[in-house]
């Protein structure tokens, strides 16, 4: 069976988490259901920020009355 691939594109960070959880939690669950599948995430604009140390710590949304993070 051919490898599956996904490309992900994040252009925001803290003005968007919405964008920012969604991306990373689809890849991530991507990733748990097919180990041969290869994830790829593409930053830019503001999304370079993501490969900054802690800036990740610092996003997070409020869903269904609690707060939910990486």
């Amino acid at each position: 069976m051919d490898n599956k691939k996904f490309v992900f594109m994040l252009s925001h960070t803290t003005t968007n988490p919405v964008e920012v959880l969604g991306v990373m939690k689809i890849a991530s669950n991507i990733k748990a259901f097919s180990d041969d599948a290869e994830v790829v995430i593409f930053l830019f604009n503001e999304g370079v920020q993501l490969a900054r140390k802690g800036v990740v710590d610092n996003i997070a949304i409020e869903f269904e009355g609690k707060q939910v993070n990486f």
